[in-house]
């Protein structure tokens, strides 16, 4: 016989937390979607209705469930590559360069501002010159090292450009985002294991998810607050699991 009591004593009242995890599909495991701000979901039953109006009242005499389904919406806290990628509709990819030394780039008539484009990133022993002088690095010139590229602070006739650029490999971790290249929608598996200090902790999985990004992006904005990834979508039936279609949630305190 259970000892729990279903009278009201505070020990249920919930200070929300919890931490997530997202397997896309074509992915072998979760990957943590770091700080999440807020998770939601918004179940919706359809039904049929059979009304009779033989009594000279009309009245349902029977309901019929037509749909099952249920609204996700999900706010990520932090700019991880994956969150930012599906912010953007988009696939996450390695970004690897082979290594070369003593790589010359050559521009004729630049102007300040004007971007000289180097053949890769993380550019190194840079050296800038128009022609016949050794140019002179926040005089002359702004390096973008990281970027690969440099920006002229005067106009040249003649503008070269000599570098290193160091190999990167898969191992060096660093991404890369194809935009707009996953416009069909983001599906897979979401785990969320409740981390809260005060009341339940639950664990939900096996819900299958379709998200969308629902806001915009902001790569440059002055208004100093911090930025997130807002994505709504369906819970979808999850074929992996025929008893629990949309996944279940478990007390785990």
């Amino acid at each position: 016989m259970s000892l729990k009591s279903y009278l009201a004593n505070g020990d249920n009242c919930t200070l929300l937390n919890a931490r997530g995890y997202l397997k896309l599909d074509g992915d072998e495991r979760p990957i943590n979607l770091a700080t999440i701000d807020k998770l939601s979901i918004t179940p919706s039953v359809e039904t049929a209705e059979k009304r009779n109006g033989n009594s000279g009242t009309l009245k349902t005499i029977k309901t019929r469930i037509t749909q099952i389904s249920a609204d996700v919406s999900l706010t990520l806290g932090e700019l991880t590559a994956r969150n930012v990628a599906m912010a953007v509709a988009g696939r996450v990819k390695s970004f690897i360069q082979a290594a070369q030394t003593g790589v010359v780039v050559n521009a004729t008539t630049v102007y300040p501002g004007v971007l000289v484009e180097l053949p890769g990133k993380d550019a190194t022993n840079v050296i800038a010159s128009d022609g016949t002088n050794t140019l002179v690095e926040g005089v002359d010139y702004i390096l973008w090292a990281k970027a690969g590229k440099v920006e002229p602070i005067k106009e040249f006739a003649q503008f070269d450009v000599t570098c290193d650029l160091p190999e990167i490999t898969e191992a060096d971790g660093r991404e890369q985002i194809s935009l707009l290249s996953a416009a069909s929608g983001i599906k897979g598996e979401l785990t969320v294991i409740g981390t809260n200090p005060e009341g339940p902790q639950y664990l939900l999985e096996g819900l299958r998810i379709e998200l969308n990004p629902q806001s915009e992006l902001a790569l440059i904005s002055d208004d100093g607050d911090f930025q997130s990834v807002e994505l709504t979508g369906k819970a979808i039936a999850n074929p992996g699991r025929p008893l629990d279609e949309f996944g279940t949630l478990t007390r785990t305190n």
